[in-house]
């Protein structure tokens, strides 16, 4: 028994390899999660820098596809509406997270509204 000590056997190494892959793909998945909840957030907080009356809906639209193409996601579907206290805006892109062995594909719709001032 003392002459295995400190040596890798070929099963730890396979176990070592699952674990490092396990790892990766938790890595993945909580980093995808957290860049769905990043984008709403980012979007929201952009539109609330530039909101006000001087702005037209065609603007407002223009800095929600900015963000989305600065964070590199797919744009599938924009519309907003500029109402006189409010700026309603539904959009939805596709995520693509890579996992090693495979990619996933998500569509994330987003149906949000931020008040509008004069």
């Amino acid at each position: 028994m003392r002459s295995q000590q400190g040596k890798m056997t070929f099963m730890s190494l396979i176990m070592l390899a699952v674990l490092v892959v396990a790892g990766f793909w938790a890595f993945k998945y909580i980093g995808s999660g957290w860049d769905k909840k990043q984008i709403k957030k980012e979007v929201f907080d952009t539109l609330g820098t530039i909101r006000g009356g001087m702005r037209t809906e065609a603007e407002l639209l223009k800095a929600i596809e900015d963000v989305l193409a600065k964070k590199e996601v797919e744009l599938l579907d924009l519309s907003g509406e500029l109402g006189p206290t409010s700026f309603r805006y539904r959009f939805s892109y596709r995520m693509v997270t890579d996992y090693l062995f495979f990619k996933k594909s998500e569509t994330i719709q987003v149906d949000d509204q931020i008040e509008n001032f004069n």
